[in-house]
């Protein structure tokens, strides 16, 4: 529920209690989720308690809006006291009541809590979705446990869930940390032998991968077209020219091939970054052109 319209469902509250009308379970609940998108745990709380005072059971769907704003406030106790006391009043949890203690467990990084409430969950006859998966996942990447990360997603693929574009970019973002490029191109692969979406973040962790593209030689890497079109490709949507006329360079150099993709990629770098002339000269004039450019940054730099 957006402001405004949080705003709008408080002066329709307001008028049904001068009406005589009483709020039912649907009413708080919408309440209390608007107040909880909105990160207002006060009222989310107030209304809460309003529902108490009325005499009225949460269910399920309030429950799980109430552990929302606990994780939200970072008060994970609290939310686990609450799935225990759903429980004691004959509720069973859903996989949307575990999923914020689980992100909010990850997000402050203690993976072990984290793990003990996913096997709750499962426990509880929850199944697991992608986004719970994800949120693991992230979590041990950002804690550098690859091997621990790798883990969970065989777990997933043997649980039947397939990763979707998210849940590689994370891994290709955690081994690009560690400098294994050679891991990050493999789940890359992947990703696009699935045919999932390609994004800025997909492509942000290969040029993490390979910031310094001269290490590719050290990498077990094959360094062909299809290698560095992703990689022109890369710089080509941030816009940087500079980084893709070094890997043009670099094919070059090596005797690798440019193709249609390599060009299109190429020009579309040139385009963002307004340098036309660039995008429109001849080969050995780009080279030239490049060389006056490593000047001038040489320069610039000492």
């Amino acid at each position: 529920m957006e402001i405004g319209k949080v705003s709008k469902a408080l002066e329709v509250s307001k008028m049904m209690e001068v009406a005589g009308i009483k709020h039912n379970m649907k009413t708080y609940s919408m309440l209390i989720n608007g107040f909880v998108r909105l990160k207002d745990w006060a009222n989310a709380f107030a209304v809460f308690e309003d529902v108490v005072k009325d005499g009225l059971k949460p269910d399920v769907v309030l429950y799980n809006n109430i552990i929302r704003a606990f994780c939200g406030m970072g008060n994970m106790d609290r939310a686990i006291c609450t799935v225990k006391e759903m429980q004691k009043e004959r509720h069973r949890p859903t996989t949307r009541t575990f999923m914020p203690i689980i992100h909010g467990f990850a997000r402050s990084g203690d993976m072990r809590r984290a793990l003990e409430i996913f096997d709750m969950m499962r426990w509880s006859g929850c199944i697991p979705t992608v986004h719970t998966f994800n949120a693991l996942i992230l979590g041990l990447v950002e804690k550098c446990q690859m091997e621990k990360a790798v883990e969970i997603l065989d777990e997933m693929s043997l649980a039947g869930i397939s990763p979707n574009e998210h849940t590689y970019t994370t891994i290709m973002h955690g081994y690009a940390s560690l400098g294994d490029t050679g891991k990050a191109f493999e789940y890359f692969t992947k990703l696009k032998t699935e045919g999932l979406e390609l994004d800025v973040y997909t492509y942000e962790a290969l040029l993490k991968a390979c910031c310094n593209h001269k290490e590719m030689s050290s990498q077990k890497i094959p360094r062909n077209t299809f290698v560095y079109n992703i990689l022109i490709d890369g710089w080509a949507r941030r816009g940087d020219v500079w980084e893709a006329a070094e890997l043009m360079q670099q094919m070059k150099q090596e005797g690798v091939q440019p193709d249609i993709h390599t060009y299109t990629s190429f020009i579309n770098a040139c385009c963002k970054a307004g340098d036309m002339q660039f995008s429109l000269g001849k080969p050995q004039q780009r080279g030239s052109k490049l060389d006056n450019m490593r000047g001038r940054n040489v320069l610039c730099s000492n």
